[in-house]
């Protein structure tokens, strides 16, 4: 199974309660939602970067945090936590799957 966590951010026990590494995927509005989230949880410390498919845009830092492509990302961190939200999460959701991310929450943000 892939799918850790499926709900709001501040009812994902499993996530607040561990010290794994995470990667957000995306760096739209729902990414950055979720980085103040992680800020005020004490959990920014535990993002190890954004994965966004777009990263032809130049982007290579939001928010302070590195930038990285799907293939490079999941094979950096295959055991992160990967938070996914917002209206493109069923294609993050399928490139996750894909490349056999194994703890994948998606977020209602």
């Amino acid at each position: 199974m892939s799918i850790e966590y499926i709900g709001g951010i501040l009812y994902d026990e499993k996530l607040l309660e561990s010290n794994e590494e995470i990667v957000i995927f995306g760096t739209g509005v729902c990414g950055k939602k979720v980085v103040e989230y992680l800020a005020k949880s004490g959990k920014k410390g535990n993002i190890v970067c954004f994965c966004d498919s777009n990263c032809g845009l130049g982007k290579s830092e939001v928010m302070g945090i590195p930038v990285c492509e799907p293939s490079e990302t999941c094979k950096n961190y295959p055991n992160a936590d990967y938070l996914i939200s917002g209206k493109f999460s069923g294609e993050m959701y399928k490139v996750l799957k894909h490349k056999h991310i194994n703890k994948i929450h998606i977020l209602v943000v």
